[in-house]
């Protein structure tokens, strides 16, 4: 690692926090997609969830970017990762319906040992032992949180949330490649914009009239999303993606309290011990990443500049 390549910790800390803000505001998305999709159903919770998403970025970004928007370099990617969101959206809130908020999201969570995986083939990351103590201490913890049942392994409620796992993990390695600053606006902008046409094309097949509360819902689930996506796409656009990849975990726990006290399960001691290794794997790893920056740094500086140019 030479001193280009280290992390300020103040930039590593603020991607850090960024990624579990993201974490937590789409498990409160997925939460309100639940309660939408029991309302009226899941193809209407999804088209709320990309238009009135889509809205607030047009909103918030317009300003910053103009027309950068839909401009992009990379129309293939863009049009790539947000069908595969649409995809992976339709299927999560299906499988929230057939099980519980935290099991389909503790199993779709095998999508970060995924990206550690692409991103050591397809963007050149070499994932060190470190890396890999917290993916595993996440996904332990994770699996202790909410106990999954995978003998049942062919059942949609598993297979399900499998398949938003590897959409995810893919999606998340693109969210890697086009968070770039030259990309970042039509990025935010294509995340649901894509996905939002699609639905609103078919939106007569599926249509209910909504409450005034389903309403409400409906705006809280654009404004999460939005605001759940706009935090990871800024948090990758400063770390590596297999350094942020542990505290993508934040959801699961976010995940877990909101079944506990949003929908009424009970605390268990499952819960809390997994929570902690959850989190102890997170702080390990930004720990670890502190002082390999710390130590690269201060090798850089400790060498002469003649010698430098000469090696």
């Amino acid at each position: 690692m030479t001193a280009t390549e280290t992390l300020a910790p103040r930039s590593l800390a603020a991607a850090i926090c960024l990624t579990i803000l993201a974490g937590v505001l789409l498990a409160a998305t997925d939460a309100v997609g639940k309660i939408l999709s029991d309302h009226a159903s899941v193809w209407q919770a999804a088209w709320a969830r990309y238009v009135f998403h889509t809205l607030f970025v047009v909103g918030f970004l317009s300003r910053r970017y103009g027309w950068r928007l839909v401009q992009t370099r990379r129309p293939g990617l863009q049009l790539l990762r947000g069908l595969i969101l649409l995809v992976t959206t339709l299927m999560m809130y299906t499988s929230v319906v057939l099980t519980s908020l935290a099991n389909a999201t503790t199993i779709q969570f095998l999508s970060p040992i995924l990206v550690v995986i692409w991103a050591a083939l397809f963007l050149g990351e070499r994932p060190t032992s470190r890396h890999w103590v917290a993916v595993g201490g996440g996904f332990a913890g994770t699996v202790i949180v909410i106990d999954p049942d995978l003998g049942r392994i062919l059942t949609p409620e598993v297979l399900l949330p499998l398949g938003v796992a590897f959409c995810m993990s893919v999606f998340l390695i693109l969210t890697r490649i086009l968070s770039t600053e030259e990309e970042r606006g039509c990025t935010q902008f294509a995340t649901t914009a894509i996905g939002a046409l699609a639905l609103t094309l078919a939106l007569p097949l599926f249509w209910v009239r909504p409450s005034l509360h389903d309403l409400g819902l409906m705006l809280a689930i654009g404004g999460f999303g939005a605001l759940g996506h706009s935090a990871l796409l800024a948090a990758y656009a400063r770390a590596r993606a297999s350094t942020l990849t542990p505290f993508l975990y934040s959801q699961v726990l976010g995940a877990a309290l909101i079944t506990v006290f949003w929908f009424g399960d009970t605390l268990s001691t499952r819960l809390t011990i997994g929570t902690v290794i959850l989190v102890s794997s997170g702080i390990f790893l930004w720990w670890q990443e502190r002082r390999a920056n710390r130590r690269a740094a201060a090798a850089y500086i400790s060498i002469p500049p003649e010698r430098e140019i000469r090696t």
